[in-house]
């Protein structure tokens, strides 16, 4: 005789989650997915589309100088592949000068220039903006969850109390290929946050990935070699 699958405590549990997700966006009835591609947001925009259906779900990329190109061609990818009714909107957070010091509340600014531009769009259609924020992400410091939040987004993957974890393992048994995605941090990542400023402008205008080899652009216990060259003037150079 066949033998009997081996159900594990947490699939009822994930269930119940899933369930809870579905019903978080129903309750919200129309939304505006932030959609990065990640695997957080990539869940966030499929189960969405699933539950509410297009004309429901939208899902939005923003588009700046902080966003790898890589990024934005998977997000095209994703979208055609998953069906998702999918816009880029262009950000330009790099005007903001508290953005451009690029220390601890970079996030801050990054989401607040989001909320600029997709809040208008969310309004006008009477829908909400989530962010696929996870339980796990409450811990650390998210400064961007603060601005998103005071403008009005939501984060329905919290409210259904979905962990990084739990996001993989969903996306897994959902089919989706970015269970297993890793974590990409924007190109004004924390890892050049200490650079001189004109070596962080060049890395948050270039494509990480080739400055991911760079002595360069990465921490080091030895001395910058930004430094190293002395300082530039206090108007930092374009990039080249």
């Amino acid at each position: 005789m066949p033998e009997t699958a081996v159900t594990t405590s947490a699939e009822p549990d994930l269930d119940a989650k899933l369930a809870a997700l579905r019903a978080s966006l129903r309750a919200l009835g129309s939304v505006v997915v932030a959609f990065s591609g990640g695997a957080d947001s990539a869940l966030l925009a499929w189960v969405a589309t699933d539950e509410l259906g297009p004309d429901r779900a939208a899902s939005v990329t923003a588009v700046s100088p902080s966003l790898a190109g890589a990024e934005l061609d998977d997000c095209r990818s994703l979208a055609a592949e998953w069906g998702l009714r999918w816009s880029t909107v262009e950000t330009d957070e790099m005007a903001n000068a508290a953005y451009r010091v690029n220390d601890g509340d970079r996030c801050f600014w990054c989401k607040d220039a989001l909320m600029d531009v997709v809040a208008p769009m969310a309004d006008a259609a009477g829908a909400t903006v989530v962010l696929g924020v996870n339980v796990d992400d409450l811990g650390d410091h998210r400064p961007g969850q603060q601005a998103a939040s005071s403008r009005g987004a939501s984060f329905p993957m919290v409210d259904a109390g979905l962990t990084k974890a739990d996001v993989r393992d969903l996306s897994r048994r959902l089919g989706l290929r970015t269970w297993d995605k890793p974590a990409a941090a924007c190109l004004a990542s924390p890892r050049v946050t200490s650079l001189h400023p004109a070596c962080r402008r060049r890395c948050v205008s270039t494509d990480w990935r080739g400055l991911a080899s760079s002595t360069c652009c990465r921490r080091s216990s030895r001395p910058h070699p930004c430094e190293s060259r002395g300082r530039p003037s206090s108007t930092p150079t374009s990039a080249t």
